[in-house]
C-alpha cells in the first residue's frame, strides 16, 4: 500500500494506492497506530470523517511507469 498526504491551506488530502481495497479498509479499522493518530488529529477537524463514507475509489485515467504511458 502506498500512502501520500498533501496539505493545501487548511485542507488535507490523502492519496492511497492499494491492490486490495477491502484489506486496506480492514487495516484502517484495526491498526493501533492509526487509532492513536486519529485520537490526536480528529480533535483538530471540523467534522469526524467516517472512512467508509468519505473514502472514494477512483478509476485510473492514465498511468505512467518508467516514463511510459500504461493506460
Amino acid at each position: 500500500m502506498e500512502v501520500m498526504k498533501f496539505l493545501f491551506k487548511n485542507l488535507v488530502f490523502i492519496y492511497l494506492e492499494t491492490e486490495n481495497y477491502k484489506e486496506m479498509m480492514d487495516i484502517f479499522e484495526s491498526d493501533e497506530g492509526l487509532k492513536r493518530w486519529n485520537k490526536i488529529t480528529l480533535s483538530m477537524t471540523k467534522t469526524k470523517p467516517d472512512l467508509k463514507s468519505t473514502m472514494k475509489k477512483l478509476d485510473i485515467i492514465f498511468d505512467y511507469e518508467d516514463g511510459r504511458l500504461l493506460h
